[in-house]
């Protein structure tokens, strides 16, 4: 993972004389809309597929070739296959980041109801504004940042009596009044990313959000 943690942990151990490989699913465009903060030299953006295989001692990670790599033929349009990498490392440092669960509120699977991370992260990768008001629904700093960010009211979930519309989002109905929205913006807390953990044999623990991998003092799984 090339998130925040990510990158710290990459180049603290580049520093300490390391070898490293960093992964990321995602490409450098949607890395640098994430966090603004230098890439590492040990990234390898767009690794799609993931996985572990305890067992055996590797990790595979499937990545598109480079469009050099494979010439394309003048008869066919097709894009080139990806490349399968097999990786047997000493150590494995686990920075994935997590989910943004859904809120169970009455109307949340109208079109126009979504993600405010997502949102935040939409914007800054296009480079574009929003149009139309915009209602944030969640509790707590995270929430509250995220209405920050999006120039929007935030309603608590406990506040909130539905979402209002048919084909799409029209308005926020509260216990107080009614707000118009053209957007209504989710801010669960997240829930751990523990699927690859999971996968390579870590034990699971309820956080109360979310399962996350039963750790040791010092983060060893």
């Amino acid at each position: 993972g090339a998130g925040r943690s990510g990158r710290v942990a990459a180049a603290l151990l580049l520093a300490a004389g390391l070898d490293v490989l960093l992964l990321d699913r995602r490409d450098l465009a949607d890395l640098r809309a994430w966090d603004p903060a230098p890439l590492p030299a040990a990234l390898r953006p767009g690794v799609g597929v993931f996985a572990a295989y305890p067992h055996e001692g590797l990790w595979a990670a499937a990545a598109l070739a480079p469009a050099e790599a494979t010439p394309s033929s003048p008869t066919t349009s097709s894009s080139p296959p990806p490349v399968l990498h097999i990786i047997r490392p000493r150590h494995v440092i686990l920075a994935l980041g997590a989910h943004v669960p859904t809120l169970p509120v009455p109307g949340n699977d109208l079109p126009g109801v979504v993600s405010a991370r997502g949102l935040r992260h939409l914007l800054a990768r296009t480079g574009r504004s929003l149009a139309g008001p915009v209602v944030v629904i969640g509790t707590g700093p995270a929430a509250q940042a995220h209405a920050d960010a999006l120039a929007a009211p935030r309603v608590a979930p406990a506040d909130l009596l539905r979402i209002v519309g048919r084909r799409r989002v029209k308005a926020v109905e509260t216990a107080t009044g009614r707000l118009p929205a053209r957007l209504v913006a989710l801010a669960p807390d997240p829930a751990p990313a523990f699927e690859l953990a999971a996968q390579a044999g870590a034990a699971l623990r309820w956080t109360g959000r979310g399962f996350a991998p039963v750790c040791d003092p010092e983060g060893r799984v």
